[in-house]
């Protein structure tokens, strides 16, 4: 669809939206909401579109909401208004969704956690419940929407679905993981920064080659960490839609560079045997990644260092 169209279709939807159901005030959740609302009429019209042409037109119809006359009201497909009635109902109930988890956690492991705190275990909870589609600034306006209207002391007191104790479950891992989960973070992102600056998307391989050398040697973090306990998936789930979709940064520590420089080294080692036929592969090097930035499989031959006694966690449940 060329984007004169898009922006024409997109404007209708958003014009009809506004008169059926509320329009939200923050910037971020108007955001989220278009973003919606694009997503959605994209898929309907099987067409595609690069984030920053997203980001472009998202701007232009947010500016064009400044002016009352370009919003009055529009009439309507039954296909833009199965998108309208799609758009408020997911986002209804994935709001919902995260507000009954954050409920359920305060209830059953931190009755009397401070507010600061809920915005980052919110955004814990999004990749529990949310599809693979949801895009940043959706999730940065569906945390802005719980975060607005969720009471901590009310949330004590509400009745919760059983269903929602298997999400819960798993938050409450992820929770506990939170240090091992920042280690991996920093250690992927510096290996990033070394070896691939302009990668766009961190691979499971990659995240798991790196979770496999903290593990290896948990002192070099600060961690004492009982791996039998520790849900990979969970982890590496985490760690993917923060790189990759929210795109956060973690500054690398010391400790993070210089274990994503023996990663960097290992590797240019494996690459090097590979190419010069130099005897046998070792089979506990596992095989190259697709994108050649990990070895899949790969176990450190470092020795790790003495543990030190586990550190209770304030984020113990």
């Amino acid at each position: 669809m060329p984007p004169t169209r898009l922006d024409d279709e997109l404007m209708s939807i958003l014009r009809a939206y506004q008169h059926t159901y509320d329009w939200p005030t923050a910037e971020e959740q108007q955001r989220g909401l278009l973003q919606t609302l694009l997503r959605l009429t994209l898929q309907a019209n099987g067409s595609t579109l690069s984030p920053t042409r997203a980001s472009q037109l998202i701007d232009r119809l947010l500016a064009s909401r400044q002016h009352p006359t370009s919003m009055a009201g529009a009439a309507v497909s039954q296909a833009q208004q199965m998108i309208i009635e799609q758009a408020h109902a997911w986002q209804t109930h994935l709001k919902a969704q995260v507000g009954q988890v954050l409920a359920a956690y305060l209830q059953n492991y931190a009755p009397n956690i401070e507010s600061a705190a809920l915005q980052e275990i919110a955004l814990d909870v999004i990749p529990l419940v949310a599809d693979r589609e949801i895009t940043k600034d959706e999730v940065t306006g569906l945390l802005s929407q719980v975060i607005d209207s969720f009471d901590p002391q009310a949330a004590l007191g509400v009745a919760i679905n059983p269903a929602v104790m298997t999400v819960v479950k798993s938050l409450a891992k992820v929770l506990g993981q939170r240090p091992l989960e920042a280690a991996v973070s920093e250690t992927v992102t510096a290996y990033v920064r070394q070896v691939a600056p302009a990668l766009e998307t961190v691979g499971e391989d990659l995240i798991e080659q790196a979770l496999r050398a903290v593990l290896n040697n948990p002192v070099d973090f600060d961690l004492n960490v009982d791996w039998q306990l520790v849900d990979r998936q969970l982890l590496i789930d985490q760690i993917s839609f923060k790189l990759n979709l929210m795109k956060q940064s973690p500054i690398p520590s010391k400790s993070a560079q210089r274990m994503a420089a023996e990663l960097g080294k290992e590797i240019q080692r494996f690459k090097q045997q590979r190419e010069e036929g130099l005897g046998p592969v070792d089979v506990t090097k596992g095989q190259l990644s697709e994108d050649g930035l990990s070895i899949s499989g790969w176990t450190s031959t470092r020795q790790p260092k003495p543990r030190k006694p586990r550190k209770p966690s304030s984020l113990d449940p």
